[in-house]
């Protein structure tokens, strides 16, 4: 089976520039460039109604006085954020950093270059802008239905760090 991971830094599958459609609360977006952008990853024939899309944008270089995405360590805090943002898109006035992201699902496509993308939920910051370069990227196929029953880990031979667990109950019926 081909993994079809897209959530790890370096990892995106399909890669497409985000050119249209950025007020906070559209459901609809243009994308463009698909495949041929920076990084040149996948294809827009990957791309599938129910589809689940991560949309990016550089981070800002100085705070502008509303809202700051900055992942620099010692520019914007004295330490970093949590998790890692994507740094191999576009750049923009030297930063590479993209922390600025939200995953939408797809509801609809059309057009054949530019495509107008339906997403939902619509796009919650207000910040969404093209002189970010933002990117829309997504996995080649998704995976949906399924379940884990009786897992357990086993890290007794080596340290793992960043780890977490939550106890998840979902009770049907």
């Amino acid at each position: 089976m081909e993994p079809v991971a897209n959530n790890y830094v370096g990892g995106e599958n399909n890669v497409c520039d985000w050119i249209g459609g950025y007020a906070a609360g559209s459901t609809s977006i243009t994308i463009a460039n698909c495949g041929s952008t920076t990084p040149k990853a996948g294809n827009i024939s990957n791309l599938k109604v129910g589809t689940i899309i991560n949309l990016d944008q550089a981070d800002e270089t100085n705070d502008t006085g509303k809202i700051w995405n900055c992942s620099t360590e010692n520019v914007c805090g004295s330490t970093i954020q949590g998790g890692g943002a994507r740094e191999d898109g576009p750049c923009v006035s030297g930063t590479c950093d993209r922390s600025q992201e939200q995953n939408v699902v797809v509801t609809s496509i059309s057009g054949s270059g530019p495509w107008t993308i339906g997403i939902s939920p619509g796009l919650y910051m207000p910040n969404w802008r093209s002189g970010q370069a933002p990117q829309a990227f997504f996995a080649s196929g998704n995976v949906s239905n399924v379940g884990l029953e009786n897992v357990s880990i086993d890290n007794s031979r080596g340290s793992a760090g960043h780890m977490w667990r939550s106890i998840i109950v979902i009770s049907v019926g």
